[in-house]
């Protein structure tokens, strides 16, 4: 076989790459000593080099350089742990901008075509975004963004799907006080409607609240920059009405920002350790505690918590469960026991690494095993048939107390549609 010559724009890119590599020193080699470490370093880099050059010149298929040194990338991060991922320019924008929480758009979120629709759908719509004021609700198909049937093969290079919700979030997304144009579609329309939208800078809630009489029900749905600082206002509100009790929402919860996680835990203790964060080869030990400024320490509380439950939110839970501030109901967590920093690469990719553990205030871990509830209630109850006329066992004690015979019939019914919610209710007014 033949031993092509490495193009000259590879080699450039790939002197820079083994430079960068070098540079890094013992990441690659760690460990072995002199001489042998530089042959194995070089020896790599020579075998990455040569399986570049006979792809670049001999696949059946012409690819792009960017693509295969991208996908070097992400294969070299997911060789770290199941939390590190490597992200295109595209994909690191969004993420940045959802972790914030603001950014400039319309409003809407889009979801993969549902059943066989060939286009994205709406998932949510930001209220009193301009998406909301036009009128557009969950459901609606957009079947073009400024003249570009979403139906066709997306053109982002990172992606070969035919829907690509992603690629679409960037059109949508842009300058504040520009224009898009959108084709909407919808199941009780004769044809699809067309609807121009001005962008504005957009903040996605974090937090939100509904009353139950007595209880507050506020949920957390990720952390981002402004979640303590919109935690504090809702429960600063909440408590104006007297003998409120609250019930704190982590379901579904991925995490987000770790020093936002700590900062809403913090609202509710007033000394303790929150969490440990320990850094590189356990060298560093950083403890976050508790302070009594600002704390609503008094309020009676629980948390509810799902398998979807993870990271920072993870921490705030296991923080308010150690210290026997607050009951956890719900089912075990996700058990993320990791921290992850963002990494900025200079063509405007980046980096999500894990770069230390914690330990909640137990000394615990909660990698791959999670929090367990001090009250476990499934989201789902089983149906059970009983033969005709047979009341269920129990029927009427668990619902019909004062407190909820006070409530209307729409909080009836959220907290009947949820028995872990309906749990936390009980557990706060019994």
């Amino acid at each position: 076989m033949r031993n092509p010559r490495v193009p000259r724009a590879v080699a450039t890119h790939l002197t820079a790459f083994a430079l960068g590599l070098v540079v890094a020193g013992g990441t690659i080699a760690y460990g072995l000593p002199g001489q042998r470490a530089n042959e194995q370093r070089f020896g790599a880099l020579d075998s990455f080099a040569q399986s570049l050059s006979l792809i670049a010149s001999s696949h059946v298929d012409i690819v792009s350089e960017r693509k295969l040194l991208y996908g070097a990338i992400t294969g070299m991060v997911g060789e770290l742990d199941p939390h590190s991922a490597f992200y295109t320019p595209n994909q690191y924008t969004r993420l940045r901008q959802d972790t914030e929480g603001e950014f400039g758009g319309v409003g809407l979120s889009l979801g993969e075509g549902r059943g066989d629709a060939p286009y994205p759908t709406v998932e949510s719509v930001v209220p009193g975004s301009p998406a909301s004021r036009a009128g557009l609700l969950p459901g609606d198909g957009i079947v073009a963004v400024d003249g570009v049937q979403t139906s066709q093969k997306n053109t982002e290079p990172e992606s070969e799907s035919r829907v690509a919700p992603v690629a679409w979030h960037t059109r949508l997304r842009g300058a504040t006080g520009t224009r898009v144009e959108i084709e909407v579609v919808r199941a009780t329309w004769d044809a699809p409607r067309s609807m121009t939208l001005v962008r504005e800078r957009i903040a996605v809630p974090s937090v939100s609240t509904t009353r139950f009489g007595d209880v507050a029900h506020i949920a957390i749905r990720r952390f981002r920059e402004a979640t303590s600082r919109d935690l504090y206002k809702a429960v600063s509100k909440e408590l104006k009405t007297p003998n409120t009790r609250l019930i704190l929402d982590l379901r579904g919860n991925p995490g987000g920002l770790l020093d936002k996680g700590i900062e809403v835990a913090d609202h509710f203790l007033d000394k303790g350790v929150i969490v440990s964060v320990v850094s590189r080869g356990g060298r560093d030990v950083e403890v976050a505690r508790a302070h009594k400024q600002r704390s609503f320490t008094k309020v009676p509380m629980v948390v509810l918590v799902d398998q979807n439950t993870a990271s920072a939110s993870e921490i705030v839970a296991a923080a308010l469960q150690d210290a026997g501030r607050a009951k956890v109901i719900g089912v075990p967590t996700y058990g993320k026991g990791s921290v992850q920093s963002f990494l900025d690469l200079k063509d405007g990719s980046g980096l999500k690494l894990t770069t230390s553990r914690y330990l909640t205030p137990k000394g615990t871990t909660l990698e791959g095993v999670g929090i367990q509830p001090d009250i476990t209630v499934e989201a789902f109850e089983a149906m059970v048939v009983r033969p005709s006329g047979a009341a269920p066992k129990g029927s009427g004690k668990p619902t019909q107390t004062q407190p909820f015979a006070s409530l209307n019939r729409a909080q009836k019914t959220k907290l009947g549609d949820d028995p872990q919610l309906l749990k936390s209710f009980q557990e706060l007014t019994d």
